[in-house]
């Protein structure tokens, strides 16, 4: 038996997001990264050190988790610039868990360029929408323009079975993936992902045979993110 606790997560703004947003829109990510964000780790992290007293954890998967770095430097390096989600992956890390890569980094980089596509439309649609306007096609001739051609035919794999092209279900079968690759017979892996993603089904499904799938976390995360849409 192999078993993923998946934590969905909110964390800090990226600063190649940060910095497309106006002045009033950077007031109110600094208010909520400096007066929320900090009261929602120490839940997490407390949450995580409960789950590992009782179901040892083995394997850490997270979200900017690449291949191309040592992720331990890279986390370690995380936690003293205070980044949240590296504090509990440290911890888990410190106990003997591996930090595993799980994102393409070709992937990550597609989706801030959807992203950068999303925010330059009047009225901005929510991601979601957006998703719906791009078809296959669409989205392989923008991953064409954007990626090398290896990283590309990553892409054109994953888009199989798919009815639109939305990049963030992309990446999260591309963690799945990575997942059902590395998880081992016996063992048990924590994946701290954003909670935007909706991974959810994406994990239950793609993960494969043998892999139990336990979410974790999600009454306060709701309680997070429905503030933020308040």
């Amino acid at each position: 038996m192999r078993e993923l606790i998946y934590l969905p997560v909110i964390h800090e703004v990226p600063e190649c997001h940060y910095l497309e947003l106006n002045e009033q829109e950077r007031e109110d990510v600094d208010a909520f990264e400096r007066d929320v964000l900090p009261g929602f780790w120490i839940m997490i992290n407390r949450l995580v050190r409960d789950i590992h007293a009782k179901t040892p954890i083995h394997k850490v998967y997270g979200e900017g988790f690449f291949p191309d770095v040592n992720l331990e430097d890279v986390i370690a390096e995380g936690v003293q610039q205070g980044r949240c989600m590296a504090q509990p992956a440290h911890y888990l890390i410190s106990h003997g868990a591996a930090a595993m890569p799980t994102e393409h980094r070709a992937l990550a980089y597609l989706s801030h360029k959807v992203e950068e596509i999303r925010l330059q439309l009047n009225p901005i649609p929510m991601p979601d929408e957006l998703a719906e306007r791009f078809d296959i096609n669409q989205g392989l001739e923008l991953a064409r323009l954007y990626l090398a051609d290896n990283d590309y035919r990553v892409v054109g794999d994953l888009c199989r079975g798919e009815t639109k092209f939305d990049v963030n279900r992309l990446r999260d079968k591309h963690i799945a993936q990575r997942i059902n690759e590395t998880l081992l017979d016996d063992e048990y892996g924590m994946l701290f992902l954003g909670a935007g993603h909706k991974a959810h089904e994406v994990l239950a499904y793609e993960v494969g045979e043998g892999i139990i799938v336990r979410r974790e976390g999600n009454g306060f995360t709701e309680d997070i993110l429905k503030m933020i849409r308040e």
